[in-house]
């Protein structure tokens, strides 16, 4: 029996993989990197949006416009941009490996309405609905 046990322990040493071989056989982290944009309204003369929500949908990241509507959020592509302000049509931007540090993001103007239908003597109108309204 004292002789079976340094032979399981020297066998389970052999069986198990070099940590070396293991960091060559995962997967590779897609790198970090900083995506830097502008956030501005579709309207060629309306100033750059300030207080525009910048988010991973992945959940990474959070970042808000300046007050020149500039952002700065840490990334690892692939991954999607979702840019909202209120008063305005939220977009989805896929950040591709190959996007540019630096991007422009334009929201066109519009709004969402969110209420109940009722009929005419003010009761359920048995739809229920949400209207949106925008570009």
């Amino acid at each position: 029996m004292r002789t079976l046990i340094p032979l399981l322990a020297a066998a389970m040493t052999l069986a198990a993989p070099h940590p070396a071989a293991q960091q060559r056989n995962a997967a590779p982290a897609e790198p970090v990197r900083l995506l830097r944009g502008l956030v501005r309204s579709t309207d060629p003369f309306a100033p750059p949006l300030r207080r525009a929500r910048v988010v991973t949908l992945e959940g990474r990241g959070a970042v808000f416009t300046d007050t020149e509507g500039r952002f700065a959020i840490p990334l690892a592509p692939p991954t999607t941009l979702r840019v909202s302000k209120p008063g305005y049509a939220p977009r989805h931007i896929r950040i591709a490996p190959s996007t540019p540090d630096e991007i422009e993001i334009q929201l066109a103007s519009g709004a969402v309405i969110v209420g109940d239908v009722i009929d005419e003597p003010g009761g359920p109108g048995g739809l229920g609905g949400q209207l949106k309204t925008g570009h």
